[in-house]
């Protein structure tokens, strides 16, 4: 009986020892042609104390719902969230429809997406190394937070104040966008 619940222990430990969820990581490298990363993990294998290996070509996920879309261009160092999917997605990244997976392959380190979510005791919270754009989709509105403090709007319109409907002259006269305060 203790030998029989020694081998279920064993074999629970192996299985879990070799099921990726997810991990800390950090930025080694960004391509901006692909959105996509060198990715260090921050933990080492369990199953015998070794370093991993960087994870390469890890997309990096962007805040996007209803249209709405936060992007924030990650630098090196910054540290996140690796996530690993359940099953192989090598086939659904390549035009995102849905797919039959091309391998049996389930929560492996290929299979990677890290999450630029700020995690508050590894990461300065002042530490953006680019540009914060928040941009409506099919529009071409955006807000972009400048790294160096400034500001740029891009809109057809720009209402200072809900329901602004006053017509503002810009400095220096004319303008593309219209501006209209309350």
């Amino acid at each position: 009986m203790k030998n029989g619940v020694n081998f279920f222990n064993k074999m629970l430990e192996g299985i879990g020892n070799n099921l990726n969820i997810m991990m800390l990581g950090e930025i080694k490298s960004y391509d901006d042609a692909t959105n996509t990363a060198q990715v260090i993990p921050l933990h080492v294998e369990p199953n015998d104390g070794s370093e991993y290996s960087p994870l390469v070509s890890v997309p990096i996920a962007f805040f996007s719902i209803g249209g709405y879309t936060i992007k924030v261009k990650p630098k090196v160092g910054d540290k996140l969230l690796i996530f690993f999917f359940d099953y192989d997605v090598d086939n659904l990244l390549i035009d995102g429809t849905t797919k039959t997976a091309k391998t049996k392959r389930a929560h492996s380190l290929q299979d990677a997406v890290v999450i630029p979510l700020s995690i508050n005791f590894l990461n300065s919270s002042f530490n953006i190394s680019d540009d914060l754009t928040i941009a409506k989709e099919g529009t071409g509105t955006y807000i972009k937070i400048k790294n160096d403090g400034g500001i740029v709007l891009n809109a057809s319109y720009i209402e200072c104040g809900e329901g602004a409907t006053e017509q503002v002259q810009l400095y220096g006269g004319g303008a593309s966008t219209v501006l209209r305060a309350k």
